[in-house]
């Protein structure tokens, strides 16, 4: 988990996310909003996953860098 973590705050860092207005990055704040509020456990992500997807969002995943 740390290093998705690590991936994660590299991507964001790597988009320029200081302007967290932008279209791209919303899908990888709402997971991210999401994972917090729960304990991360195998399938809490998998729920997790399964809400983004049910918003019509792309799930983050460190494939996707």
């Amino acid at each position: 988990m740390a290093d998705h973590v690590e991936q994660l705050r590299l991507t964001l860092l790597d988009s320029g996310a200081g302007d967290c207005a932008d279209a791209h990055l919303l899908p990888i704040l709402v997971e991210l909003l999401l994972l917090a509020r729960r304990h991360s456990s195998p399938g809490d992500m998998r729920a997790v996953h399964t809400e983004i997807e049910r918003q019509g969002l792309h799930a983050w995943t460190p494939s996707r860098l």
